[in-house]
Formats: C-alpha cells, sequence, structure tokens
C-alpha cells in the first residue's frame, strides 16, 4: 500500500512517499508554492505517478492541540485534495 504526505506551507509543500509493507518512507521534492497557488498539475502528477492508497495531509497543530492560522488552511488544501482526486483522507498531527 503505498501512502503519499503532504506537509503544507504557504511557500512550499513538503512532500513524502511511504509504503506500508515495508514500513519505510522517503522525502520528494517539495512544492513551490507562489502567489498561494499550490500547483495542481503537480499534485496531479505525483498522484498519477504514485498511485497512493491512501493521502496524509500534516495538520499544523500547537503543542497543546490548538489550531494555529495555518490549520485552517491546511485543512482547506486536504478537502481540495479529496475533493479533486477523490481520495481517502487522512490528517497527521503536526505538534
Amino acid at each position: 500500500m503505498n501512502i503519499l504526505s503532504f506537509d503544507f506551507g504557504t511557500k512550499n509543500i513538503g512532500v513524502a512517499v511511504g509504503q506500508h509493507l515495508t514500513a519505510t518512507a522517503y522525502p520528494l521534492n517539495s512544492i513551490s508554492v507562489k502567489q498561494g497557488n499550490s500547483h495542481w498539475y503537480l499534485i496531479k502528477k505525483l498522484i498519477i505517478e504514485w498511485q497512493p492508497d491512501t493521502i496524509i495531509v500534516g495538520l499544523p497543530l500547537n503543542i497543546d492541540g490548538s489550531q494555529q492560522i495555518i490549520t485552517k488552511k491546511a485543512k482547506k488544501f486536504a478537502e481540495l485534495i479529496k475533493k479533486n482526486f477523490i481520495y481517502m483522507l487522512n490528517y497527521m498531527m503536526n505538534v
């Protein structure tokens, strides 16, 4: 089972791919975000290339679990992935 993960940021989006069977993961090139555009064509290309079973989006939270300003933007990014690519989506808390 392939897992594709995104670490959303307003300047860059980190990307990693993992394999459930071997319990391994490694980073891919990050995606530069310019003028609020998340470069959806690059995200689509990654999804087509890796054919993930699950997509994970990091959910940035404060140490006490409360939301940050960027948390809402990361959730919106995740929902757009879910809507545009019809994938099972999971959040991973980044504390």
